[in-house]
């Protein structure tokens, strides 16, 4: 008989468990449609993004990096490798580098 009620125990508790795991995978995909279904304000976004990045080869001298940035003022500026993005300049790494 113990082994009836434990067995009755643990199925139930698989079952709640199950449950609540399903409940989140429902709230889940409710809130990822609501943000995939969210207008985008291009014109907001391009207030935050540069639309128009700086990009420089990784091979770029910091003479040249140091000139872009006195120049144009930029934020940032993307160094490229084959093509992909290897990273990021921003002043303060300039300045760190600099010192």
């Amino acid at each position: 008989m113990k082994y009836v009620e434990l067995f009755s125990q643990r199925r139930s508790a698989e079952l709640r468990a199950k449950e609540a795991s399903d409940e989140q995978e429902r709230q889940f995909k409710r809130r990822a449609n609501e943000f995939l279904n969210q207008r985008i304000d291009f014109q907001e976004i391009g207030r935050h993004v540069d639309l128009s990045p700086l990009i420089v080869s990784d091979s770029t001298p910091l003479s040249k990096i140091h000139f872009l940035f006195t120049m144009l003022s930029p934020y940032q500026i993307f160094v490229v490798e084959h093509g992909y993005i290897a990273g990021v300049v921003t002043i303060n790494d300039l300045v760190r580098k600099l010192r």
